[in-house]
């Protein structure tokens, strides 16, 4: 799907611990070859997409008071349809094939994307009260 031609670029990116190092990006659309190859086995497999429900606060006067409350309304809502291309760009780029790779980082369109805690919390105006706790 993506070409390897054209100019390669050298992308200069900060990491955990604040160190810069040079990441190669392979092309507008991979990481590298392992993920385009990856990328076969991320199409090959079924997406469940989100479904719309539509919840009458008197069915579950709980749920509903708690999304008010978080004010997470707009997570309910859903703006426009999924592009299956850059959520399986998505996938295909999120996997680690080093173990010197940052964790929870991805890459689509050319674009580095983080899905880390921090970044999820701060999507939806949230913070943990105790940072060692798992969920």
């Amino acid at each position: 799907m993506a070409s390897s031609s054209g100019s390669k670029r050298t992308k200069t990116t900060a990491g955990l611990r604040e160190h810069r190092r040079k990441e190669k990006i392979y092309s507008d659309i991979f990481l590298t070859k392992d993920h385009q190859k990856h990328f076969s086995n991320v199409q090959n497999r079924k997406l469940l997409m989100e479904r719309k429900v539509t919840l009458l606060p008197q069915d579950v006067p709980e749920f509903s008071n708690e999304i008010l409350e978080r004010q997470w309304s707009s997570l309910c809502t859903y703006p426009e349809p999924a592009n299956i291309a850059i959520v399986q760009e998505f996938y295909a780029n999120a996997k680690s094939f080093s173990p010197d790779a940052e964790p929870f980082w991805s890459y689509v369109r050319g674009q580095r994307i983080s899905f880390n805690a921090d970044t999820i919390n701060e999507f939806l105006n949230t913070e943990w009260e105790d940072d060692d706790e798992i969920c």
